[in-house]
């Protein structure tokens, strides 16, 4: 099946940089536009002001529970959840498809994604996607080796070259 694109303890390689520093310029836009909008009310200024305050301070927690927390193993994986980490063994999937941000995994009872891009540049160029994992492929191939093969299988995005 091939070696797990992982350290001993199953976390993938990540890179949740470009996510922090999207989160992070988020915030500073709305802290800007609290302090540049003149024509609200102090109490919606400073509401506004503390909302950016908070999403730059919460900046580096939500890139590494978003992406840090992805662990692939050979029972299974654990991604993250709503209420917290959610852990699907490969012998319970039954659905796995993608769109252009990554991979959903699911089961009966529960899904979790791995988010293989969450930052996209765009200009007159063309559009980047900054990848959140060293080796997105080697990603896409372990979970691809490891679903059963009577999971429902859809996908357009993330195939292998």
């Amino acid at each position: 099946m091939g070696p797990a694109p992982a350290d001993e303890e199953g976390s993938v390689g990540a890179r949740p940089g470009s996510l922090r520093w999207a989160v992070t310029l988020l915030g500073c836009g709305v802290l800007l536009f609290a302090w540049r909008t003149p024509d609200q009310s102090p109490l919606v200024r400073g509401l506004m002001a503390l909302g950016g305050a908070a999403i730059i301070a919460l900046a580096p927690a939500v890139a590494r529970s978003l992406i840090s927390s992805v662990r692939l193993t050979e029972a299974g994986v654990t991604g993250p959840g709503f209420l917290g980490p959610v852990y699907i063994s490969w012998t319970d999937v039954v659905r796995v498809f993608d769109d252009v941000n990554g991979i959903t995994i699911q089961s009966s009872r529960r899904s979790t994604r791995i988010e293989l891009s969450t930052v996209t540049l765009r200009s007159t160029f063309g559009a980047a996607h900054l990848a959140n994992f060293a080796d997105t492929e080697a990603v896409v191939r372990f979970v691809l080796a490891h679903i059963p093969k009577s999971a429902l299988f859809e996908m357009r995005y993330w195939l292998p070259t």
